[in-house]
């Protein structure tokens, strides 16, 4: 089946972060849902297993469609941070 032309168009802005699908709260998993991998632009990143979305973090591009699209009255999507690089240590200083 062909996607629709709109499933392209990404939101400008990423998430800082990878979305996780909240099952409590997705209406997939209470019922029947697709609207957030029909919106996905990245072609492998929320695949639908048994009827149930899932996220795979490294082929998401972070673009948020699936959290924008969402129709669910709690968002079925959280976002979890990117992990922040650690501090570079100094280099110790010569007397």
């Amino acid at each position: 089946m062909p996607r629709p032309p709109w499933v392209n168009q990404a939101p400008a802005a990423t998430l800082g972060g990878t979305p996780q699908v909240r099952p409590h709260a997705c209406l997939a998993y209470r019922g029947f849902c697709t609207v957030c991998s029909e919106r996905c632009p990245v072609e492998g990143a929320l695949l639908v297993e048994l009827g149930r979305p899932r996220v795979i973090p490294e082929v998401c591009t972070r673009c948020g469609a699936c959290v924008a699209a969402c129709p669910a009255p709690i968002n079925g999507f959280e976002v979890i941070p990117e992990e922040a690089p650690p501090p570079q240590k100094e280099a110790p200083r010569g007397r």
